[in-house]
């Protein structure tokens, strides 16, 4: 009896030939993706470093280029009303009482009809108050106060940064992905969420920078932790999801304002009612 050998296949045709190139897709893959990453917080490093050096007039123009279709959307809030105008007014109060170098900032209310009890800085020089909040306000140096938070929120140039890191993920969506892609449009909804939002350092940053702004305006901090008491009572206690908030518990940013208070002797005088304006 014959015994019988089996002969090996020189090719075998049920593997594709091309098999182990195939493989290389998944270092490639992981390459681009430490590159992409890479470039991410490198382009939002550089954009920090960047940021002091950018003049007041130079972001309007960065804004009025890289958000046009935002801006186009100011005609729909009210900047023309009594009420806005005695914002104006106020607004501009206490940017008089600014460094010479930040009196440029120019900066524009417009008011948002909404029942949120909310203000918020806007690249650009554009400060939007939700009427909610006028609402709840009960005296001009309380009102006073919330705007020059957002006045240190410009000051401090917070609206600006880490835009940049946005800025690259938009850039990347585009050119990987196309313009119209659900990358873009969730990219697009976190710009606008990053411009009405700060860190838990840069809220106390820019209460402290209203606590000195209202002194200097006023001559005392009379009503200076009123609206974050409304804000308290909105809210309850705190909870652990407020470690986790970019804005401090209203009860934490009092506790800080009292302390600095106390350390820097300021005077605590009376209040000046709101004008008819903001009653109507």
């Amino acid at each position: 009896m014959l015994e019988y050998k089996p002969k090996s296949s020189p090719e075998n045709h049920n593997v594709p030939k091309n098999s182990a190139s195939e493989f290389k897709f998944f270092p490639f893959l992981l390459n681009f993706l430490l590159i992409t990453v890479g470039l991410y917080f490198l382009v939002g490093l550089i954009f920090d470093l960047l940021i002091p050096y950018i003049s007041p007039n130079q972001e309007k123009k960065l804004w009025k280029n890289f958000y046009s279709s935002y801006t186009s959307k100011f005609n729909k809030f009210d900047n023309k009303s009594a009420k806005s105008l005695e914002l104006q007014k106020l607004v501009d109060k206490l940017e008089s009482h600014l460094p010479p170098d930040q009196q440029e900032l120019d900066l524009k209310i417009y008011i948002e009809n909404s029942d949120q009890i909310n203000a918020f800085a806007v690249p650009g020089g554009y400060i939007i108050v939700l009427s909610g909040l006028l609402k709840e306000v009960k005296s001009e140096n309380e009102l006073a106060y919330v705007l020059a938070h957002e006045i240190g929120h410009f000051a401090h140039k917070d609206q600006l940064k880490g835009l940049g890191r946005v800025f690259i993920l938009l850039f990347l969506s585009h050119v990987f992905l196309g313009q119209d892609n659900p990358i873009n449009k969730l990219t697009n909804d976190f710009l606008i969420f990053t411009e009405r939002r700060f860190s838990q350092s840069q809220e106390i940053n820019a209460d402290l920078f209203a606590l000195e702004l209202l002194n200097k305006t006023y001559n005392h901090i009379g009503g200076c932790t009123d609206f974050m008491k409304h804000l308290q009572n909105e809210v309850g206690k705190a909870s652990l999801s407020d470690f986790f908030s970019t804005h401090p518990h209203p009860q934490k940013r009092i506790e800080i304002m009292n302390k600095m208070i106390k350390e820097g002797n300021y005077y605590i005088g009376a209040t000046v009612p709101l004008k008819a304006e903001f009653l109507r």
